[in-house]
């Protein structure tokens, strides 16, 4: 009698946690236990061309049309980093040439080129020779390949300034805005006229891991301890500091837009100050809204508020809040993309749940 006494108490305390909205026991009974992604391992970064997603992994190009419609392509080199200008597609792949469907893949001898970036109709390419790090640019118009000329080191007249590794590039009416990750500054060079002489924006001498326009005129760029900046043409404004101290940025930057209303949020990648993003800790994103030339609020995990990527914190924080984010996107159907150190995933409806999980 004790004995099934016991046993009722049990099942009825049990039914009790679960049936509640105890975040723990709520979590557990509503999560989806992890797919098998269709892309796996680490990625390259996501590129939208023609209105078709594309991204790459090892040496397959994968393309997302929309609406869980994929193909893919064997390259027949591993592809480290994509780009794309208003008219032109570019893949980089390991051995440094530059492959442009249709045309002769590009090749910058004796430099290991880094990574490419396209804004507009220009292609930023980074590279370097024996420790010099330098940038070069090809437009849609001419494919001649142009090196972007780099100001004299004021501390050492006898030098230009070291750029180090391009993380990012973005542009407003009449300037390209060139990033770079250690403390270089953001170098400012004119649209009018690309062969002049690249200025340091003032006060820009920070460690940058991206830069993204959230409109044609307002433009931020994200340092690794997550200080956000404003950038103008006449230097940059401290915006506000990251969530928390115990975060850093994993250099992911995207923005979102609401399909039911006209609002945006921007989403930055977070990673635990003290690894590296590839050890596949707690790390995930958090977002803030913003409108034509402002940031709203403060920066906040997914879900805390009701306007949000995600419609459940809880959710958010036992699936893609584990896994740190290299690249985010938004596709032109809607879906949210990101890459992982676990291989690609997405936010959409599966098994009659709305939530984050490999991307099948």
């Amino acid at each position: 009698m004790k004995k099934t006494f016991l046993f009722l108490v049990i099942i009825s305390i049990l039914f009790s946690l679960l049936s509640c909205k105890d975040p723990i026991f709520y979590t557990i009974s509503k999560e989806q236990p992890p797919l098998v992604p269709r892309i796996q391992g680490s990625s390259s970064n996501f590129v939208i061309f023609n209105d078709i997603m594309y991204v790459g992994s090892g040496s397959k190009l994968y393309l997302y049309f929309g609406y869980e419609q994929w193909a893919s392509f064997n390259m027949g080199k591993r592809i480290i980093n994509l780009a794309a200008t208003n008219s032109k597609f570019y893949i980089l792949y390991q051995d440094g040439s530059l492959g442009v469907p249709g045309e002769i893949p590009v090749i910058i001898p004796e430099y290991k080129v880094h990574g490419i970036f396209a804004i507009d109709d220009v292609l930023f390419i980074s590279a370097e020779s024996r420790g010099i790090f330098s940038v070069f640019y090809i437009t849609d118009s001419d494919s001649t390949l142009k090196s972007v000329t780099l100001p004299i080191n004021p501390l050492s007249p006898e030098k230009i300034m070291p750029i180090y590794k391009l993380c990012g590039v973005a542009s407003d009416a009449d300037n390209y805005y060139l990033t770079s990750i250690h403390k270089f500054g953001i170098f400012v060079l004119p649209k009018i006229s690309l062969d002049s002489t690249a200025v340091i924006l003032e006060d820009s001498f920070e460690a940058f891991t991206n830069i993204i326009n959230l409109t044609e005129t307002f433009i931020v760029a994200m340092t690794r301890d997550g200080d956000l900046y404003q950038i103008k043409p006449d230097g940059v404004i401290d915006l506000q500091k990251w969530i928390t101290d115990a975060r850093s940025s994993s250099g992911a930057l995207a923005v979102w837009e609401s399909g039911t209303e006209n609002r945006k949020l921007l989403l930055a990648g977070s990673q635990d100050i003290y690894n590296s993003i590839t050890t596949g800790l707690t790390h995930g994103y958090v977002e803030v809204e913003f409108d034509d030339d402002s940031i709203i609020g403060n920066f906040v995990e997914p879900g805390r508020y009701v306007f949000s990527t995600v419609n459940d914190h809880e959710l958010y924080y036992s699936s893609i809040g584990k896994h740190g984010i290299r690249y985010m996107i938004q596709a032109p159907d809607g879906i949210l993309f990101a890459s992982t150190n676990h291989g690609v995933w997405s936010y959409r409806l599966r098994d009659g749940l709305i939530s984050w999980n490999a991307e099948e």
